[in-house]
């Protein structure tokens, strides 16, 4: 009966010599394969920190975007406000109010915001 793991032509010290290479070679590969892996998993790392920067500074744009628009109605309500608290407005009111003319409107028009 021939034993599968040892062949009587080849000796001893080829076969463990073989097995040795066999086992330097799959943890080569095993290395190689982890080398990869890390690799794959780092760049998966930097493309979501990309994306979560970019959306980050989305974010940020949005709300220098709402900050300048709060302070452009802000500016447009001074405006209307001061428009309206002016001497010329307040003549103009007072005068159409008391004489209901289209001029006077117009006048009043003219000199105060809507």
């Amino acid at each position: 009966m021939s034993n599968i793991y040892h062949d009587e032509s080849a000796p001893l010290w080829l076969h463990i010599m073989g097995g040795i290479l066999g086992a330097i070679a799959v943890l080569a590969l095993l290395w190689f394969a982890y080398g990869e892996y890390q690799e794959r998993k780092a760049q998966r790392a930097i493309i979501q920190m990309q994306q979560q920067m970019q959306a980050e500074r989305a974010q940020s744009h949005q709300r220098r975007l709402e900050i300048e628009r709060m302070k452009i109605q802000e500016q447009q309500r001074q405006e209307r406000q001061r428009q309206l608290s002016s001497p010329e407005c307040r003549f103009w009111t007072n005068h159409y109010r008391k004489n209901m003319t289209q001029s006077n409107l117009d006048k009043m028009m003219e000199y105060c915001p809507e």
